[in-house]
């Protein structure tokens, strides 16, 4: 531990001492409390919360952005320092009884978010739960493997690793999955990635969520999944998102039927047997999303398709300017603009100075002064513009509830931050032509399918592609 680290952490520490004492004198009976002296226990929460949560969430930008050992130590350390504090406001807000104040009021509602802010775990344990945390991030983060190079024998085209080129998540692996179809090779480089990025952290994963489920349980949920479902505040979620689901899986089921049969008899004849597909075939390590099969899949292959990543080229676009159209297009829509320090401190593209970094798009909210970032290893390609909207759209929803107080400065619920970034999406997928157009970015006329009183266009299948897809793999 460096001399600024030790310093930082045994101060913030002795801080902690004294506040735990003085919680642990305060009787284990219910305390009667008035509206004023709530909202100034509330008050005291939220200025220790912001300075806190800066704090924490900065350590983890310069470690997500800069892994090394020292970087992920001062992440752990801020990570378990305000864990303390969440588990120790939490015991404080159990004493209150809040039965007096009209039930639904802000006052409720902040105390019941208050008692399920954390996992309630020991010192040692959140420090334990926090570094195995930053050990798989940095496994992923630095994960490489060995490159592949294309070879003809025979009048076959055979991929062979170089072990002499490394090949990181982001850009090389990911390209390659989109863009390429030899099935093989594919099967090769998915291999390859999640052997070096999962095998590794199996067992960490699992002392992980161990230790997940204890701090959950000690917070009252059955586990670290009932945890999560608590921020829905809805009794019947799971039925209701089982109900959704079964009403989705026939559209689902049939465009995997037309998926598999566009494999079987084209591209990937005889590769595969049984009703299963492989998941390295889907141009996605994660086979969460199968846009970028577009090429292969979209109905009508020869009509125009809206892809504006070769005008971009041609227009020099640069990653900067990029993230400014999309700045440009929530403006367009009544929105903020991006502040100074988004465009100061954001990570928009790789670094080319080699150091490793997680290059998983991602937005964050640092609650103080504004600061908004993404962090994201952007290449000139319209699948970006799209990412790159989705994660502008975060950063609105962040700038917009700013002004709320710090229990409530997150989506209604976990899942409207990616419905309200899906919903102006609709303009930058395709499904809205004109955007394109007024960006500059093509000046060429889009024409569909005129079939009856039905206009198809070959773009109108993405989202079928991403979101319907998507929500099957997030329910497995």
């Amino acid at each position: 531990m460096n001399q600024k680290i030790e310093k930082e952490f045994f101060a913030q520490y002795c801080y902690k001492f004294v506040y735990v004492f003085f919680i642990k004198s305060v009787s284990q009976a219910k305390i009667d409390v008035t509206r004023d002296e709530v909202n100034e226990f509330l008050r005291k929460f939220e200025q220790k919360a912001l300075n806190l949560t800066y704090n924490s969430f900065l350590a983890s930008w310069i470690y997500n952005t800069n892994i090394t050992d020292e970087n992920q130590q001062n992440a752990t350390i801020w990570e378990t320092i305000l864990s303390d504090f969440r588990r120790d406001y939490a015991e404080k807000e159990t004493k209150l009884d809040e039965s007096q104040f009209q039930n639904g009021s802000d006052i409720v509602r902040q105390i019941k978010f208050l008692k399920a802010i954390g996992y309630n775990l020991s010192t040692e344990d959140l420090l334990v739960r926090s570094s195995l945390l930053g050990n798989m991030t940095s496994v992923y983060g630095k994960a490489t493997v060995c490159g592949l190079q294309k070879r003809t024998v025979s009048g076959r085209t055979l991929y062979v690793q170089n072990c002499s080129l490394r090949w990181a998540l982001e850009p090389e692996l990911t390209q390659f999955l989109k863009k390429n179809r030899n099935y093989e090779a594919l099967q090769l480089a998915w291999k390859s990635w999640h052997d070096a990025a999962g095998k590794p952290i199996r067992r960490t994963y699992k002392k992980f969520i161990d230790l997940s489920n204890k701090g959950a349980k000690a917070n009252g949920f059955q586990d670290v999944g009932d945890f999560w479902r608590f921020s829905y505040e809805d009794a019947d979620f799971v039925t209701t998102i089982e109900r959704l689901f079964f009403q989705i899986l026939p559209l689902y089921e049939n465009l995997f039927a037309f998926v598999r049969a566009k494999f079987t008899s084209g591209i990937y004849k005889g590769k595969f047997q049984g009703p299963a597909m492989p998941a390295h075939i889907f141009g996605n390590m994660w086979a969460q999303e199968w846009v970028n099969l577009m090429d292969v899949l979209v109905p009508y292959p020869k009509k125009s398709r809206i892809d504006v990543t070769d005008q971009m080229k041609l227009q020099n676009y640069t990653v900067e300017k990029m993230f400014h159209v999309a700045d440009q297009f929530f403006q367009s829509l009544g929105m903020k603009p991006m502040p100074p320090t988004f465009w100061r401190y954001s990570m928009l593209k790789k670094p080319q100075d080699r150091r490793d970094v997680v290059c998983h798009a991602s937005a964050w909210d640092f609650f103080l002064n504004g600061d908004v970032r993404i962090k994201m290893c952007t290449e000139i390609e319209m699948n970006d513009l799209i990412t790159i909207h989705h994660e502008m759209g975060h950063v609105q929803y962040y700038l917009n509830y700013a002004q709320q107080p710090f229990l409530f400065r997150d989506g209604a619920n976990p899942g409207f931050h990616e419905a309200i970034e899906f919903e102006p999406l609709t303009s930058v997928r395709g499904n809205s032509v004109p955007f394109i157009r007024k960006s500059k970015m093509t000046k060429k006329r889009f024409c569909g399918l005129q079939t009856g009183s039905n206009f198809i266009h070959p773009d109108r299948s993405r989202p079928a592609f991403d979101k319907v897809v998507l929500l099957q793999w997030e329910c497995e």
